[in-house]
């Protein structure tokens, strides 16, 4: 608690100390070209924060986190298992419903080719979260404050669940977050490939799908309503 105090206290300070200077882009659309501003150490300040929530989350004991020992059981158990028994557990749930979410046992096997310590997949699980949740805020924000907001609401709202306990959650929303640059850019295919694999490793992701059709929606007081 006193760590999550202090980590929120220098996304405080590090987002009044960078100069929220502002730079000139090019905006094009499919009528116009226009400039806009952005706030020049918004990437720095991005990467900075990220890099301490990696580090928050990634080395934190088995001991913090209401699941995080399960999970290390669960990471264990799949050394032990096959290739075979991997890709079996698809056959299994998908036409049993047996077991559930098959894709994060493939997940760990796939990284087990690559390293067993499980303190070492936990930094690789928060690299791939908050790669992907950076970049999120990068790509829809042009000021540090609007970053700093974001990360704020994420540390006061959701750290205490994707940082130390749901790591199959966790990796989902992952994908989530990226897989909203394919909304922007209209891509239907992709996006419900990407989706569908990450429900593989925990399908609540597919409550995510309607936000695809979303901008389709032209009257916005369809969302206040």
């Amino acid at each position: 608690m006193i760590f999550s105090i202090i980590v929120i206290f220098i996304i405080l300070a590090l987002g009044f100390l960078f100069p929220e200077k502002q730079i000139p882009f090019v905006v094009a659309d499919k009528n116009n070209r226009k400039i806009g501003f952005k706030s020049k150490y918004r990437k720095e300040y991005i990467i900075i924060i990220s890099i301490i929530l990696i580090l928050q989350s990634g080395l934190r004991h088995w001991s913090v986190g209401s699941d995080t020992m399960n999970y290390n059981y669960m990471f264990e158990t799949v050394k032990e298992m096959s290739w075979g028994q991997i890709f079996e557990s698809f056959k299994l749930y998908y036409q049993l419903g047996e077991g559930k979410d098959p894709g994060y046992n493939l997940f760990q096997k796939i990284i087990q080719l690559f390293t067993n310590d499980y303190q070492v997949y936990l930094i690789l699980v928060a690299v791939i979260f908050f790669a992907a949740f950076g970049s999120f805020i990068y790509k829809n924000s042009s000021r540090i404050s609007d970053a700093m907001m974001a990360f704020l609401i994420y540390s006061v709202l959701f750290y205490a669940f994707f940082s130390i306990t749901g790591i199959r959650q966790t990796i989902a929303t992952s994908v989530a977050l990226v897989s909203f640059e394919l909304i922007k850019k209209r891509k239907l295919v992709f996006f419900l490939i990407l989706i569908f694999l990450a429900s593989t490793i925990h399908k609540s992701v597919l409550i995510f799908m309607p936000f695809y059709f979303a901008p389709m929606i032209k009257n916005v007081k369809f969302f206040y309503g």
